[in-house]
């Protein structure tokens, strides 16, 4: 891979947050996940969650102004954002069960929850109607960075609705704009329970997003020298074959479309004798149906 250069913006760039292709489904999933993703390197991570509505929303005005912190480029920098995200892909789970529970017990019905879902009422209830369970504390930070994923994705959902009544649809979901509630901060560390049900909705495609995320990850892995083997480990499997045959197919159209976007790139320069970086495409794979 080392003859090809990624023509693409990095996690180390400030504006990989933002360079999430608006053709793309799921595209404010996508960019909350990056956000939420970036806050182990930023300069004010949020420690603390917010315990009110005015805490809460200087929580998110300062979201978009922090910058990475000591985030390298290259190989460690993309493997090191990668890390954060499975680590929210753990955690992931662990809060979803949280937040229903805390839904429920609020008097959400079954047939709501799965709406938000996405899913059958049948299969959220034998899914969710059995006791919370207990994520380890190590993965409240975690739990922590999805939280500000929620944030920043719902954000943006609700930008792309108003005004959009016809195309800011996901899933048969769209995003309500709701007022400000207290929060009551859990003792554990965790973050607070879920506003409403478009809390639970979104967590839901932002983890349903990540695997595509880790494609592109890899992809710039690969890019920068990182071997099957090294990526595998850091998705806790023994053999290089498991990670190969499960990011093969996507890593290699993003390959593709990358060496034609560098090959434009320096017919680009050759022609006009100045630099430009491109935005990030939507590759639609027809085969699994990925938006990357």
């Amino acid at each position: 891979m080392a003859e090809l250069r990624w023509p693409y913006s990095s996690p180390s760039d400030q504006r990989w947050d933002r360079d999430v292709p608006k053709g793309c489904s799921k595209w404010p999933f996508r960019r909350g996940l990056r956000r939420g993703a970036l806050r182990p390197f930023e300069r004010s991570p949020l420690s603390v969650m917010p315990s009110g509505p005015d805490s809460l929303l200087g929580a998110l005005d300062s979201m978009d102004s922090m910058q990475p912190l000591r985030l390298p480029s290259g190989q460690l920098g993309v493997l090191r954002v990668l890390d954060s995200m499975l680590s929210m892909r753990a955690a992931g789970p662990f809060l979803l069960y949280r937040w229903i529970e805390a839904r429920h017990r609020e008097g959400d019905s079954w047939g709501a929850i799965a709406k938000a879902l996405g899913v059958a009422r049948q299969t959220a209830y034998e899914r969710f109607n059995r006791p919370v369970p207990t994520g380890m504390p190590s993965l409240a930070d975690a739990a922590g960075h999805l939280w500000a994923s929620v944030q920043v994705a719902r954000d943006q959902a609700l930008s792309a609705a108003i005004g959009n009544e016809t195309a800011a649809s996901w899933d048969g979901w769209r995003p309500r704009k709701s007022g400000l509630h207290t929060y009551q901060k859990p003792s554990d560390g965790w973050p607070p329970p879920a506003r409403d049900q478009d809390d639970i909705a979104v967590l839901h495609r932002v983890l349903g997003s990540i695997e595509e995320e880790a494609a592109w990850l890899i992809a710039e892995a690969r890019v920068e020298g990182a071997t099957w083997a090294s990526l595998g480990r850091r998705f806790g499997v023994r053999h290089r074959q498991a990670i190969h045959k499960r990011f093969h197919d996507p890593v290699a159209a993003i390959l593709a479309d990358a060496s034609n976007m560098a090959d434009r790139r320096r017919e680009f320069l050759a022609k006009y004798g100045f630099d430009r970086v491109p935005d990030r495409p939507c590759i639609l794979l027809p085969e699994k149906g990925l938006c990357l």
